[in-house]
């Protein structure tokens, strides 16, 4: 008789860690979507802007230095890549657009239009930088609870599958 409390209450704590453990790993794998696609938008923002800033630039007389600075960000490998790791990764090569685009601002003066876009790239751009520490931290830490013991456990038992 002694026995039975001691199981149930061993049995009642398995369930509630399981149960924490899930919260935890479908929290920070919804959060990392969620990012994903704020990284995503505004990444496709930027791509447009830059498009649209580089046919102005190749109509007017600007140098060819502009042209292929703002070319680099119009050409960008496709945003509607399903591993967030290589977008990470392509855009941890890219810190040094916000300084680009601070000094062409400072180059182009003869349109407030154009000041005004390439503002706007500046201010996508840093909010690309702030939103990246933050999803590599998560993106880390999910790989680690679904790939080590005994979170693992609680990832294979409800399909919880690499990002």
């Amino acid at each position: 008789m002694g026995f039975i409390p001691i199981i149930f209450f061993t049995l009642a704590f398995i369930f509630l860690w399981g149960i924490v453990n899930y919260n935890s790993l479908r929290k920070t794998r919804d959060e990392i979507l969620q990012l994903r696609a704020t990284i995503i938008k505004l990444l496709k923002e930027r791509k447009a802007l830059a498009a649209g800033l580089l046919s102005e630039l190749n109509d007017g007389d600007e140098t060819e230095d502009h042209v292929a600075m703002i070319s680099r960000v119009a050409n960008s490998p496709s945003t509607d890549a399903e591993n967030i790791d290589h977008i990470l990764r392509h855009e941890a090569n890219r810190t040094h657009l916000a300084n680009e685009f601070n000094a062409l601002s400072e180059m182009i003066r003869n349109s407030p239009r154009q000041e005004g876009v390439i503002s706007s790239l500046i201010e996508l751009t840093r909010q690309l930088r702030e939103l990246r520490p933050r999803i590599m931290d998560l993106f880390q830490s999910y790989q680690n609870m679904i790939s080590k013991l005994p979170s693992g456990f609680i990832a294979s038992l409800f399909g919880f599958k690499p990002l």
